[in-house]
């Protein structure tokens, strides 16, 4: 009776755990016909359900020693139920017979509903305590009405709001965004995309102070309804950080840069130095040595001792520079001030420059105020620096040039501008004008020489007289305006008379014993074709091919010229400088080489170079040059190594 009526699975075992009978309930449950189950051993039935070790041995325990079990727990997936929880409870069964058999009642309970709602229990239990306890801001809001509905602790203190000012109030009128539009476009993409994250948003607090927040909001499914969750983080201080950290970084960056930029601007002036300090002596030395062998005809001797002297003046120039700035930077430099008139002063640089305007059939127009007097300075100072206004404006001026040169009083200040129609300054450049080891270019194809050190001691002379120098210019290719003034100040007055130490006196080295050379035969009647854009160097290394040594020479000043030679004369070896303005030497190697495989031959080639660094003597020859030749260039040097190529080929 009672398995006919009870409601909860019962199953009645054999002392062998088979089945003996089985309530309806049971049957229900686990929706199988009698036929299944009658007879077959417990641990048969379904796939295996019941049949677990510690199952068996409670089972096999009850009859022998009069046991029982409450509360085992079972979770399977059932064959035709699915996953469910059953408690099982088992004991002997008595009855009133006494010969009956013994037997076992299991009585089986799905708590599996139970099971759920105790978990979900847990889980919200859980999940109000990390609500509670999250250190970020936590919001629920009703997708529908965009009300919030809950707000934890910290979402409060984070924007100086109670729990409950937060309830029923829209997430838009919060102070977490910008305007209601944002809000409202927050929600559009939250409806399209189930998720919203905005990780850099202006937030406002309830006392208005602003802050850095990041926001993500998530669409969930929640009960049977969707909610809106969005967690908060104030970054405010993270940002600060993050803003520090970029600028610190920037700074580095903008050191090291810099720094950088030193070392290649050291690197720059150490090579152009080195060209610009061997360049004329190659000519110097050259022509010393085919003098000293006394094999130069009186006319050639007479050339030869206009070009010694000539780049003799062109390397003092240079050295005195390197020793004014080196004055410069130890605060060495001297003035030694008197009573002068700027007119004369500009007049003799002027003078001097005139030879260099002539040759290029340039302008000097002068423009002298007459009621300028008498001011306090070092002539030969201020004399330095017109002539180097002067040689740059006659140097960067093309061809039938002009330069004006204006001397004017403006209040009490002396006024000098030189002004020219030449390549002008770009505005990159301006800047830079006056900083030491500065050059527009200082690349092997450069046009003009020089070391990028007139300026800076323009510069700093100017400023040691108390006075300002700038420069203008309108942008390349439209002339460039340098502007000195000057202080006018009384005759008499001892502050005008500046002395940091004397100058280094001058410097006459040694002259190094030249040894006679005697040509090797290798080289008679050899045709070669020299370049080089210094016509000295042409003319003292042609001599010495010419008159040594019986060549054949041609020389170019320029690339274009040279292929044209080498393709109309074909020369057994050519000898080419490496900077020169316009295409350098390893354009000219490159347009030989093509040249040489359309002819299926290989023409020797030296290159004659005043960079004298490791990584340049090997750019040289991974060019295409076989040799190559330092300058300053010896004529002993360059024939030993012209012989040593043509008996190599």
């Amino acid at each position: 009776a009672i398995l006919r009526t009870t409601r909860y699975p019962l199953v009645v075992l054999t002392a062998e755990l088979r089945v003996h009978a089985a309530n309806a309930a049971f049957y229900q449950t686990f929706k199988v016909p009698p036929g299944e189950t009658n007879g077959r051993l417990i641990y048969e039935l379904g796939n295996g359900q019941w049949n677990i070790p510690k199952l068996r041995e409670l089972l096999e325990d009850i009859l022998p020693r009069n046991s029982f079990f409450d509360d085992f727990e079972v979770t399977h997936d059932f064959e035709r139920i699915g996953r469910r929880t059953m408690l099982l409870n088992a004991r002997r069964l008595n009855t009133d017979e006494a010969d009956a058999p013994q037997r076992i009642l299991l009585a089986i309970d799905d708590i599996t509903e139970g099971k759920q709602l105790e978990a979900v229990r847990l889980s919200e239990i859980r999940y109000r305590r990390l609500f509670e306890a999250a250190q970020e801001g936590v919001l629920i809001v009703d997708p529908g009405t965009h009300r919030i509905t809950d707000a934890n602790p910290f979402m409060a203190e984070l924007l100086g709001y109670t729990r409950e000012e937060f309830l029923e109030k829209e997430l838009c009128r919060i102070g977490l965004f910008q305007n209601e539009a944002a809000c409202e476009a927050a929600f559009r993409e939250l409806d399209e995309e189930r998720v919203f994250r905005d990780d850099n948003l202006a937030g406002q607090t309830k006392a208005g102070e602003r802050r850095t927040l990041e926001l993500v909001g998530n669409l969930y499914e929640e009960a049977g309804r969707q909610v809106i969750q969005c967690n908060v983080r104030d970054i405010t201080e993270r940002r600060h950080v993050e803003e520090d950290r970029k600028q610190l970084l920037a700074r580095e960056q903008a050191a090291r840069q810099e720094a950088e930029a030193a070392n290649r601007a050291k690197d720059d002036f150490l090579a152009t130095v080195s060209h610009e300090l061997r360049t004329p002596l190659s000519p110097i030395l050259g022509w010393s040595t085919l003098l000293r062998n006394q094999s130069l005809d009186d006319a050639t001797s007479v050339r030869a001792l206009e070009s010694i002297e000539r780049n003799a003046k062109v390397q003092a120039q240079l050295i005195e520079d390197i020793l004014d700035v080196s004055r410069i930077i130890v605060g060495k430099m001297s003035l030694e001030t008197r009573p002068l008139e700027l007119e004369q002063i500009i007049n003799a640089a002027i003078d001097t420059a005139r030879p260099a305007a002539d040759a290029k059939s340039i302008q000097i127009q002068t423009h002298c105020d007459t009621d300028v007097g008498l001011i306090s300075g070092d002539p030969g100072r201020l004399q330095q620096v017109v002539g180097n206004l002067l040689s740059n404006a006659v140097k960067f001026t093309p061809n039938g040039g002009r330069v004006d040169v204006w001397l004017e009083r403006l209040d009490s200040d002396v006024q000098i501008t030189v002004s020219d129609t030449g390549q002008g300054i770009g505005a990159d450049f301006l800047p830079l004008i006056f900083d030491r080891f500065r050059q527009a270019d200082s690349t092997s194809t450069r046009q003009y020489g020089g070391l990028g050190l007139g300026l800076a001691i323009v510069r700093q002379i100017i400023e040691m007289h108390g006075g300002t120098v700038r420069a203008e210019s309108p942008g390349e290719g439209q002339g460039a305006t340098f502007t000195v003034r000057l202080p006018i100040r009384g005759i008499g007055d001892k502050e005008n008379t500046t002395s940091r130490g004397s100058a280094p006196g001058p410097v006459f080295p040694t002259v190094a014993k030249i040894t006679p050379f005697v040509c090797p035969p290798q080289i008679y009647g050899l045709r070669v074709l020299l370049v080089d854009d210094q016509p000295d160097t042409l003319e003292m290394l042609k001599a010495a091919l010419e008159q040594q040594c019986r060549a054949e020479v041609r020389t170019s000043a320029d690339v274009a010229t040279a292929l044209e030679v080498f393709q109309q004369w074909k020369p057994d070896v050519f000898v080419s400088d490496i900077a020169m303005p316009g295409e350098d030497g390893y354009a000219l190697i490159a347009k030989v080489r093509a040249l040489d495989q359309q002819a299926g031959k290989r023409t020797p080639a030296i290159a004659l170079t005043a960079y004298v660094r490791v990584e340049e003597r090997a750019r040289v020859l991974q060019a295409g040059y076989d040799r190559f030749v330092p300058k300053p260039v010896q004529p002993s040097e360059l024939l030993a190594t012209l012989a040593s190529l043509v008996s190599a080929e």
